[in-house]
């Protein structure tokens, strides 16, 4: 791929990002700059995809679950969110092009993605600690395998030589250009703001354009124009502009400052933005109104500041992992349940800390011998529900997520059983 093309045609901190690591000098740092360009495609994606779940007016159950974890978004919560929410819009009908092309691209094994695909293999050779020889890779393969390698090497790991570093960072900086080609969406919707909102003739108003395509903001010559009545961008904000005039926020989840672009991270169990152009961190005094009113929209009710803490505390990743090879996401999985790690063993079975994806819960689940499978239950509970044979312990949906606390707990659900079944 053109490196010119990159530099200039791609949203800001994609952009920036990959002028970062053409700049890199070797070794940690050239390694560090490659892996992050995978981090902002990653996390650019999602906002994308989540923005546009927001500016609908369905709701899914499922998808509301997982977008808790924006409350303290980690690496593999974005994933999550770009998983979710691209199965709920992609799948309905008159689905957004760019939407299902992500869609396409998420799910597709590859076998001519060569660089992709030596990079995938490396990864889980890494990550398994045994040779990994696949012909054809998915980008939920590689990007869940990016999340367990960033926990790894640059999260709670210790540091690697100058061969490993050097190693990954040119099968990184090989494979990026091999994925940006197979992603047109990403400039197919402009990453703009507006400005200078100003009413003409009475019966239009004219919207000032600063696209952020590219290494520089650059003012667009003609404005943006909207019906009198229409409803109006939020000034200073961040849009995706579709060449037929539509617009999507995307505030909070990516946000301009100071010339540049700053996405929504995670530090110390707190929420942040963080430019992955220069490193710069930025924490603006009105975020925690921003994130109350981001679950609002999400929700369909206010959120209350202690409500957003417990929902992090809930999803927040632990700094250990499982062991074992990973599975083809790059994380292990029994049914509906995500494993975080594994807490003991015993004569009864293993028990684990894991989150129920559906329901987006955390807790403690058993799983016993002979077939058994993992159930929830409450979290700092000794212990869960076990299914035995199939059987699945019922639970209706919670009709929402306000309501009273139940005298008992409810741990599983599943389809109803057979008359004459068993209780």
């Amino acid at each position: 791929m053109d490196e010119r093309k990159a530099l200039d045609s791609y949203p800001l901190p994609i952009a920036r990002g990959y002028r970062r690591f053409l700049n890199a000098e070797e070794g940690r740092e050239r390694h560090d700059a490659a892996y992050y360009l995978f981090e902002v495609y990653l996390k650019y994606l999602a906002a994308v995809a989540v923005a546009h779940y927001l500016a609908g007016e369905e709701r899914d159950h499922r998808v509301n679950a997982a977008l808790k974890g924006l409350a303290r978004p980690s690496l593999g919560e974005w994933l999550r969110f770009l998983r979710e929410c691209l199965r709920f819009l992609a799948g309905r009908d008159g689905a957004d092009p760019a939407l299902k092309a992500m869609a396409e691209l998420l799910d597709r094994r590859e076998a001519r993605w060569q660089a992709v695909v030596r990079l995938g293999n490396a990864l889980r050779a890494f990550l398994s600690g045994r040779p990994s020889e696949k012909e054809a890779v998915s980008l939920e393969m590689l990007l869940g395998d990016l999340v367990a390698y960033r926990n790894q090497v640059l999260g709670h790991g210790a540091p690697r030589g100058a061969e490993h570093y050097g190693r990954f960072a040119e099968l990184f900086g090989a494979a990026f250009p091999e994925l940006l080609r197979e992603s047109p969406f990403l400039t197919a919707r402009r990453l703009v703001s507006f400005h200078s909102l100003r009413i003409r003739e009475g019966s239009r108003v004219e919207c000032g354009v600063v696209e952020h395509m590219g290494l520089v903001p650059l003012k667009r010559a003609q404005p943006l124009v909207l019906q009198y009545g229409d409803a109006p961008p939020a000034e200073e904000r961040l849009h995706l502009l579709s060449e037929g005039g539509k617009f999507i926020p995307l505030d909070p989840l990516i946000v301009a400052h100071e010339e540049d672009v700053y996405i929504l991270n995670e530090a110390e169990g707190a929420p942040e933005y963080l430019s992955y152009a220069t490193g710069e961190r930025y924490r603006p005094s009105g975020l925690g109104g921003a994130q109350k009113d981001l679950f609002e929209r999400i929700l369909g009710y206010r959120v209350d500041e202690s409500r957003v803490s417990r929902m992090g505390d809930d999803l927040a990743p632990t700094a250990e992992t499982p062991s074992g090879a990973p599975a083809e996401t790059g994380e292990r999985r029994l049914g509906d349940y995500r494993i975080v790690r594994e807490l003991g063993r015993g004569a009864m079975g293993i028990v684990f800390e894991a989150v129920q994806e559906s329901l987006g819960r955390r807790g403690r689940g058993r799983k016993g011998r002979a077939g058994e499978r993992l159930a929830l239950g409450p979290r700092g509970a000794r212990g869960g529900a076990v299914e035995r044979g199939g059987r699945r312990v019922r639970e209706a949906d919670p009709a929402r997520e306000g309501r009273r606390e139940a005298p008992c707990g409810l741990h599983d659900r599943g389809a109803p059983r057979a008359r004459g079944g068993a209780s």
